[in-house]
């Protein structure tokens, strides 16, 4: 059973500030929900950081993903969220909705790139 997580949308590093007492605050939830994908915020955090900080290729990108989808703290997520064993598809999922609903214009060779592989294996 896949249990919906509160979801930001859109989470990047851009959406975090620390105010000088140390406190994290996370801004700009125009696109939040308390019923969000799991492990979409994970990938939108880790493919925007790579696209547009480290202005990686979509190869690289994926890499990077699919990697952090392997990690003991991802998959400590997955157990708890019930997303174990799928989170290949949802990764496809979140790369088609990126292309074909986000529709961002910074990058968007690249995320057209990641999407025509979330098409291939499908």
């Amino acid at each position: 059973l896949v249990h919906p997580v509160v979801g930001h949308g859109d989470f990047a590093p851009w959406n975090v500030i620390v105010d000088s007492s140390g406190r994290w605050q996370v801004i700009d939830w125009e696109r939040g929900t308390d019923r969000w994908v799991p492990g979409w915020d994970w990938f939108h955090y880790t493919i925007q950081t790579g696209l547009l900080v480290e202005k990686l290729s979509a190869d690289k990108l994926l890499e990077k993903v699919i990697s952090r989808i392997h990690s003991t703290n991802f998959q400590n997520y997955a157990l708890m969220t019930g997303i174990d064993g799928i989170e290949e598809g949802l990764l496809r999922g979140y790369l088609l909705y990126a292309n074909n609903v986000l529709k961002q214009t910074e990058g968007k060779a690249t995320i057209e790139d990641l999407a025509r592989w979330a098409r291939r294996r499908m």
